[in-house]
C-alpha cells in the first residue's frame, strides 16, 4: 500500500524513520541466524526487504533529494 503511493515525498522521511528501522531488523536477524533460529531470522530478513522496497517510491520526485541523498548513501553503498 505504501510502495504504490509514496511520492513527492521527502528522502529526509525514509532516512530518519525506516532507515534506523531496516538496520536494526538486520541486525537481529543475523543475530538469529547466528543462533539457528532460521524462521526469525527470515521473518525479519523480509521485513527488512519490504522496507527497503519502499525506498525508490521515496526516491521518485523527492522534494530534498539534493539534500537528503547524502545521508542515505553510505547506507545504500554497503
Amino acid at each position: 500500500l505504501l510502495r504504490d503511493n509514496i511520492t513527492h515525498s521527502e528522502l529526509n522521511h525514509f532516512v530518519a524513520y525506516f532507515l534506523p528501522i531496516a538496520f536494526q531488523l538486520q541486525t537481529t536477524a543475523e543475530n538469529l541466524r547466528e543462533k539457528g533460529d532460521l524462521t526469525s531470522s527470515t521473518v525479519l530478513s523480509t521485513l527488512q526487504d519490504q522496507i527497503w522496497s519502499l525506498f525508490p517510491a521515496y526516491c521518485s520526485h523527492a522534494t530534498d533529494i539534493s539534500t537528503s541523498f547524502k545521508l542515505i548513501a553510505k547506507g545504500i553503498g554497503t
